[in-house]
């Protein structure tokens, strides 16, 4: 049996043994025999708990389908916007004629370079400190033609703490090494070198 209803407020639809709880927004809703399930077209927000939610969806401007608990499978024609949240189980969404939108992350930025520069051991590497402007995670990427620690020297407001890299093991010469910290935004570094070598470092800043 099909049925079809079009409502602004609160639907409990009772079929093949099962309640299912929608909340439908002008929406039309209607249940296919042939593929036993139910088919909405509108605007729809659709939660479902301990049991299997399947829904078929065309020309729908959003969908926003949320379950716990169970598996959930969306299928997708000619729809903008498809918003799906699960815990604890799979999820599979079919998406065709429309376009799936992506959070771009932020590029990191270049903070400071030294490309074979020679340097003296236990002295800063930059001659300036590289300032810290919002939380992010830092990459320091190293290679030094001779073996030696090298240290992160931390300044926030008027005290400095330096500690090593590599558990303060020494680096290979001639090697390359990438050391990653998470750092908060107003503090200031630099780095120090064990050895009065030529080395080359490239720091980034990749926004948190």
């Amino acid at each position: 049996m099909t049925a079809s209803i079009t409502t602004a407020s609160n639907v409990i639809i009772v079929g093949t043994s099962i309640i299912v709880p929608v909340d439908i927004q002008s929406s039309a809703i209607a249940y296919d025999t042939f593929n036993n399930a139910w088919i909405v077209e509108g605007t729809m927000e659709a939660n479902i708990q301990n049991g299997t939610l399947y829904v078929d969806v065309v020309n729908t401007p959003t969908v926003l389908a949320t379950i716990e608990g169970q598996p959930i499978s969306v299928t997708v024609s000619n729809t903008p916007t498809v918003l799906a949240t699960i815990e604890g189980q799979p999820i599979s969404v079919n998406v065709t004629g429309g376009t799936v939108n992506s959070v771009k992350q932020p590029d990191a930025t270049l903070l400071g370079q030294v490309v074979r520069g020679s340097i003296t051991a236990n002295a800063n590497i930059f001659s300036s400190n590289l300032s810290i402007t919002q939380p992010s995670r830092i990459l320091t990427v190293a290679a030094a033609s001779a073996s030696g620690t090298l240290s992160l020297a931390l300044t926030v407001g008027t005290t400095t703490v330096q500690n090593h890299f590599n558990s303060g093991n020494a680096l290979n010469a001639s090697s390359w090494y990438e050391f990653a910290i998470d750092l908060p935004s107003g503090v200031q570094i630099n780095y120090q070198y064990t050895s009065s070598t030529t080395i080359t470092i490239l720091v980034l800043s990749e926004p948190l």
